[in-house]
């Protein structure tokens, strides 16, 4: 604004440039005001107005000024005219001044790590409008600290760090003028939590009078700081104890005090927070010390085979119970053995002594355990003289095979030896016994001596059974050696396999009878005394033929005789059922057609055969071979082809009037069977030699039978039926 007015030529102030404002605005701070820029006459004066009321170029703030802009008004004068205003732009706002400290922030909780403290803000000037707060860990004085990273509320919950330091929080208040800050007083130490058990102490060493036990400290939370220990004896449960005087330490060495006493141990972990005991299981029962020897046994008696020795116990301190004895033989040069066996206070001298010195190691035990002592060592041992049947023997016995099926070949092996080195030999018999029964075959086997040992072996076979196997020596009469028998030997046999072999006709007409015939072997190369038994069952397309469901087997053969009352097709098979001695076994199926019975034909034959081969690698042998229900009028035709044949290529043909004499190896027995085993006598057949057997009779339908040796196992079988006149089988029949 400016206002005047002229007088005359003189020209009044007239403001140029605005009035301004220069200085800190905060209480307590001065503005000065700059009168701006003006023209007209000189000289010019100016006076101040502030719009707080405040006069003059410079003004002090108060705190009536915070908050506000303020101006300054410019009066402009000369001598002659009207004053004129001129005001400044507002300058400000006013600040406050920063908050100082009227009394320190004050901690409160208890400085204990995991306990929560609480900084107050303290008292303050100037109106703080926000306070923050900084909390460290410090020295007692409240020198040398750290700030506590992520501490800045008004609380702190302590943590393990802050052990053993001294806290304090800084709270920095601020308003607009600016920030101040106020420490508290150090609070603390600041102590840790008490120890926390995490794995309980246990007690090592062995409860024994003298032996140091130890304990170790246990796992513990809250780093304990030290460890104290008290011992106490206690009863033999556990309880009722008491502390042992000056047992304070991690180790303890057990006295007498303690025994028959259990033992355990306090543990009191301690830190700053606190003291936690904790007791450990109690031991067991303390024992005394060993027996220990205070006279040495003593050996009575004559060094002489055959004498008794005795030897006397010694006296012992801490109190034997019992004790035992072990007899030792010492050669020359000093080494002693223990003898097998001698183990009682007395002990009777044998050969095996002879030349030796004897020496016995007595050992005596207590509650707290065994000690020994040894005797002095007695004479060299002297032989006595040798009685009749004093010197001893061993029998040894091996079977072999270790195991066997029944009849299967075992050899029996005894080995009789002499256990003195002596110029006497082993003259006298082996009986080998089963069950303490002698064994046929293997009695009174003479024992032909080589040296101190002799061998006799027997063979026999057994049937399927646990034997219990020994072989006892029975010296010459008179002899100065004494009989013995081998240990038991158990060996077990098993039964055996066997091989079904069914004959059956292919062919059978309605109304006629037929004789299925099954034969029961065991394998070849072990036939024996013992034969198949029990029964047989004849199947007809796998289900049991009613009448002929379990046939008795009888010279390893049992027969089926049915008639068919209609044409059709069977598949027939027999199945031995096995006894103790034999496992059971299947034929292979025959197929038997029944047929209306032919125009001309006057029947079928129904005959069967019985047969058994040892066969080998390279040849077979007939053992048994024999045409069983030959009809009156037919005749039973045997060809042979191949090497070992009786006859070569050549055909004999026999009929009932062939009897059997010293020319004619083949020849009908009684009963209508014929036997072709004795033609085969001692013959080894050849592998791929051929055996065939015919029975036929005029407008009959016959049987054939066909054999083709094989190697390693039994021969090929082939089974049929010759229509009348025919000479191929199971052609036209």
């Amino acid at each position: 604004m400016f206002a005047g007015a002229a007088y005359g030529d003189a020209v009044p102030p007239s403001n140029t440039s605005p009035p301004t404002i220069s200085g800190v605005p905060q209480q307590g701070g001065q503005l000065t005001a700059n009168p701006g820029a003006w023209s007209g006459d000189q000289p010019i004066t100016y006076s101040y107005l502030w719009s707080d009321g405040q006069t003059g170029g410079t003004i002090t703030l108060s705190a009536a000024d915070v908050g506000q802009s303020l101006t300054v008004t410019v009066t402009a004068s000369d001598d002659a005219l009207v004053p004129v205003l001129a005001t400044s732009a507002p300058y400000g706002p006013v600040l406050p001044l920063a908050p100082t400290p009227a009394g320190p922030p004050t901690i409160t909780g208890i400085p204990q790590q995991g306990n929560t403290l609480n900084a107050s803000p303290g008292g303050w000037n100037n109106v703080p409008t926000g306070y923050t707060y900084t909390w460290q860990d410090c020295n007692s004085s409240g020198a040398a600290c750290s700030t506590i990273n992520g501490a800045t509320l008004s609380s702190y919950t302590l943590q393990s760090s802050d052990v053993g330091s001294y806290v304090t929080a800084t709270v920095t208040a601020s308003n607009l003028g600016g920030k101040g800050s106020s420490t508290s007083a150090v609070d603390g130490p600041i102590v840790a939590l008490p120890p926390q058990l995490k794995t309980a102490p246990g007690i090592t060493g062995t409860a024994q009078q003298g032996n140091t036990l130890s304990v170790s400290n246990g796992a513990w939370n809250n780093n304990p700081t030290s460890y104290s220990y008290v011992w106490q004896d206690c009863d033999t449960t556990g309880a009722n104890c008491a502390a042992i005087s000056g047992a304070s330490l991690s180790t303890y060495k057990l006295t007498s005090t303690d025994v028959g006493k259990t033992v355990n141990v306090t543990v009191t972990a301690s830190n700053s927070g606190g003291s936690v005991p904790v007791t450990t299981a109690s031991t067991a029962t303390v024992l005394p010390p060993a027996p220990a020897n205070t006279k040495a046994p003593a050996i009575t008696g004559t060094a002489m085979q055959g004498n008794k020795l005795s030897v006397s116990n010694g006296t012992w301190n801490n109190s034997p119970t019992s004790y035992r004895y072990t007899w030792e033989q010492c050669s020359g040069s000093g080494t002693c053995s223990a003898i097998a066996g001698a183990t009682s206070s007395s002990y009777t001298l044998s050969a095996a002594d002879i030349g030796a010195t004897i020496v016995c190691v007595v050992a005596a035990t207590g509650q707290g355990g065994t000690g020994t002592a040894s005797s002095a060592k007695t004479a060299a041992v002297t032989a006595a003289p040798t009685p009749a049947g004093s010197l001893p023997t061993t029998t040894g016995l091996l079977a072999s095979p270790a195991g066997a099926v029944t009849n299967e070949p075992v050899t029996l092996i005894a080995t009789v030896t002499s256990l003195v080195d002596t110029s006497t030999a082993l003259w006298g018999t082996v009986t080998f016994e089963d069950a303490g029964t002698a064994i046929a075959g293997c009695t009174n086997m003479s024992v032909t001596p080589s040296g101190q040992s002799a061998t006799v072996a027997c063979s026999t076979s057994f049937a399927a059974s646990t034997a219990t196997l020994s072989a006892v020596f029975s010296p010459t009469a008179g002899s100065i050696l004494a009989g013995s028998a081998s240990p038991a030997d158990t060996l077990v046999v098993g039964p055996d396999s066997t091989t079904t072999v069914l004959d059956a006709s292919s062919t059978v007409d309605v109304g006629a009878s037929t004789t299925y015939t099954a034969t029961v072997a065991p394998p070849a190369a072990r036939t024996g005394p013992v034969e198949p038994t029990g029964s047989v069952q004849f199947l007809d397309g796998g289900q049991q033929i009613g009448s002929c469901a379990d046939q008795p087997l009888t010279n390893g053969a049992a027969t089926c005789t049915l008639t068919y009352a209609t044409a059709g097709q069977h598949s027939i098979t027999a199945r031995y059922l096995g006894d103790p001695n034999f496992n059971g076994s299947s034929s292979p199926a025959e197929s038997v057609s029944v047929a209306p019975v032919p125009t001309g034909v006057l029947g079928t034959i129904s005959s069967t055969m019985q047969w058994a081969f040892y066969y080998t690698p390279s040849y077979t042998r007939v053992h048994n071979l024999v045409v069983n229900g030959v009809p009156a009028g037919a005749d039973v035709v045997v060809s042979c082809s191949g090497h070992g044949c009786p006859f070569a290529h050549h055909s004999s043909v026999l009929t009932r009037g062939t009897r059997c004499g010293k020319s004619v190896k083949m020849c009908f027995t009684h009963g209508g069977s014929f036997n072709i085993t004795p033609g085969f006598t001692s013959r080894r057949l050849a592998v791929g030699t051929r055996l065939t057997i015919e029975i036929v009779r005029p407008n009959w339908v016959g049987k054939y039978y066909g054999f083709t040796v094989r190697a390693r196992r039994g021969p090929r079988i082939q089974i049929g039926c010759l229509a009348p006149g025919a000479s191929v089988p199971n052609t036209g029949c």
